[in-house]
């Protein structure tokens, strides 16, 4: 079960390389040091989750 402690918002630095998803399903790898975005469908500011 994923808590809050888990979400990672928009703009936020990635902190473990590895795959993630956003709260509209979009799935992302992303690498430690990068930031994370805007969602890729939407282009809006969202949630990130590592999957």
């Amino acid at each position: 079960m994923h808590t809050t402690k888990d979400l990672h918002q928009t703009g936020d630095k990635v902190i473990e390389s590895g795959h993630y998803i956003d709260k509209d399903g979009e799935h992302v790898d992303f690498k430690q040091g990068e930031v994370f975005p805007n969602c890729p469908k939407t282009n809006q500011p969202t949630t990130w989750r590592h999957a």
